[in-house]
């Protein structure tokens, strides 16, 4: 795995789980309403429609899409952070974000505010990637699928191997070229689709099948 610091300037977004097993969403969305896809992983989420037994969303979104496609907080990771929340520069207390931030003191310490998210050189929030490790150390997931990332991160590369497991597929939905299968090899199936229209199908299926 990487070191953990934020280096690319692409904006990752993956999605990896497995029906009737364990399912992790990382789904992307662009700013504004929520679209298929992030609408999509949030009906697993809320009814375990496909029968996952567990789920996890990674999301390097900084905004509540997810949150407000209707994915609940403790199945949502936020590895580059939360624009809605400002934190603290010397002790790390988190407030919700307001317009007078720029001058507002911390309420714990009195120092100053800043954005809650990563900026580039900065290490992902340890708490939130602590979730994940702990996450995919309970055991791999039969599906991980992943959309709309270039594979730029390779912390995000490593977490969707070790999420799929030794047997678990690799799904890679972009419309362009994968960058998974470009690190991962031949076992990544490339589905070359916009999120909107893969994953409703990919959902539908896993439904049918049971």
């Amino acid at each position: 795995m990487a070191d953990g610091r934020l280096r690319a300037p692409r904006d990752a977004r993956g999605l990896r789980g497995g029906p009737g097993a364990r399912l992790a969403l990382v789904p992307g969305a662009p700013r504004g309403r929520p679209r298929r896809g992030a609408e999509r992983g949030a009906q697993c989420d809320r009814g375990a429609r496909l029968d996952a037994r567990d789920l996890l969303v990674v999301t390097q979104n900084v905004d509540d899409l997810h949150e407000r496609a209707g994915l609940g907080p403790e199945r949502l990771v936020h590895v580059h952070g939360q624009i809605l929340e400002s934190r603290c520069v010397e002790c790390d207390a988190v407030a919700a974000a307001a317009d007078d931030d720029e001058v507002r003191p911390c309420a714990r310490c009195g120092a100053g505010l800043r954005p809650g998210v990563v900026w580039f050189g900065e290490r992902l929030p340890a708490a939130e990637v602590a979730r994940v490790e702990r996450w995919l150390a309970r055991g791999a997931c039969d599906l991980a699928l992943v959309v709309g990332t270039t594979a730029s991160f390779g912390y995000l590369v490593d977490w969707v191997e070790r999420a799929a497991g030794e047997r678990g597929a690799i799904v890679d939905v972009d419309p362009g070229a994968s960058g998974l299968a470009r690190e991962l090899g031949p076992r990544v199936v490339h589905r070359r689709e916009r999120a909107g229209e893969a994953l409703p199908r990919l959902v539908a299926g896993a439904r049918a099948r049971g």
